[in-house]
């Protein structure tokens, strides 16, 4: 292969890794500024700690005080909604299939996540792991 060719080809693949990583940075800040929205509060803000993102599907992790869990969430136009709240129980592929996602994205999605997560301390896990699927006591209504 002439090295222009080779040139070309590999330009084209870093465009595209660069788009597709800035469109997942720009739909993770509009999670976190969506979630945030909604809970954050004076005397008790909200963290993001992760998100990941697959096409029209995001799950995130969050903090808020002592108490910590993880959100998915679907992109509705330009929007992101909430989808519902939980904690390990968003990390079961079957879960997320329910809530309409394919076994891929599921997948996707989960294992980024944990990636990330991984190089969290254990404590900040266990925190994520705390809240129970579709709870509300704390957040309020979804």
């Amino acid at each position: 292969m002439k090295p222009s060719v080779l040139f070309f080809k590999m330009a084209a693949a870093l465009f595209l890794l660069c788009n597709c990583a800035f469109a997942g940075g720009v739909d993770s800040a509009a999670i976190i500024k969506t979630m945030k929205s909604i809970f954050d509060k004076p005397d008790a803000p909200l963290s993001v700690d992760v998100v990941s993102v697959s096409s029209k599907y995001g799950l995130a992790s969050w903090t808020q005080q002592s108490k910590g869990g993880r959100a998915l969430l679907k992109k509705a136009g330009a929007k992101w909604e909430i989808m519902v709240c939980g904690g390990k129980d968003l990390l079961q592929t079957n879960v997320l299939e329910k809530a309409g996602l394919s076994h891929q994205q599921a997948q996707h999605l989960i294992a980024d996540l944990k990636k990330i997560e991984n190089q969290l301390p254990v404590s900040k896990r266990k925190q994520f792991d705390s809240f129970q699927l579709g709870e509300q006591s704390h957040h309020g209504p979804h």
